[in-house]
């Protein structure tokens, strides 16, 4: 979220504020946006025409979260 309010001068601390977020990064030229949500999940956007996408994150009982951020996007680089 931090990134998304340095690159867009906007607040994000909503799923509605970064769906706007993805917008403005796609307007600075990103094709493709994730901002992640912390327990709120995430919203994707994949093209410059697409709708944002809140996805929520699952309900877990975490036990070590050392690597838990650089996984879920190595996933989606994987993916992609």
């Amino acid at each position: 979220m931090l990134q998304a309010e340095i690159l867009t001068g906007h607040k994000v601390d909503s799923v509605d504020e970064a769906k706007q977020s993805c917008s403005a990064l796609q307007n600075l030229g990103c094709t493709s946006v994730i901002i992640t949500l912390g327990q709120l999940g995430c919203v994707v956007m994949e093209t410059r025409d697409g709708d944002c996408v809140h996805v929520p994150a699952p309900s877990v009982h975490p036990v070590d979260t050392t690597v838990s951020y650089t996984m879920s996007h190595t996933s989606y680089l994987q993916t992609s």
